[in-house]
Order: structure tokens, then C-alpha cells, then sequence
């Protein structure tokens, strides 16, 4: 059995597809599918908007406790095995 070797297989299939791959990569319809592909772009900053707020509430709320008395430190020692 003569096999070719893994890169010449791969080579040949790209060689094989490569007109089509131009032939749609510059066809019109290509750049709905960018568009389709690329949808959950904005959502990223929305993420990143909420992980901040998250944060600056656990910053308020150890700033409020402190100022209260608490001291996170040795609560947190406590809790600990």
C-alpha cells in the first residue's frame, strides 16, 4: 500500500481547493457571512463593562465594612480550615 505522506495529502487538498476559496472569499455573499460571524463582537464590551461595575461593588462594599469596623482580614482568617 502506497500511502502518501501526511503534508503532500494536505498540500494536495488545499492546492485542489484554492479556486473556490478565492472564488468566495471575493464573492459578495462572503462578507454577509464576516458580518454573521462577527455578531458577537459588541457584546465584549458589554462583558467587560460589567466585570468592572462587579468589581467597584466589591471594593464599596470592603470600603463600607471597613469603615464599619469590620475587618475583612481576620474574618477571613476565621473562615478558613
Amino acid at each position: 500500500m502506497d500511502e502518501k505522506p501526511y503534508n503532500t495529502v494536505f498540500e494536495t487538498i488545499v492546492e485542489a481547493e484554492t479556486p473556490r476559496i478565492r472564488e468566495e472569499v471575493l464573492s459578495a455573499e462572503f462578507l454577509g457571512k464576516v458580518d454573521r460571524m462577527t455578531h458577537w463582537l459588541p457584546s465584549i464590551d458589554f462583558n467587560v463593562a460589567g466585570a468592572f461595575l462587579y468589581t467597584l461593588m466589591l471594593i464599596l462594599l470592603a470600603l463600607i465594612l471597613t469603615w464599619n469596623g469590620v475587618d475583612l482580614l481576620s474574618v477571613l482568617g476565621r473562615v478558613t480550615p
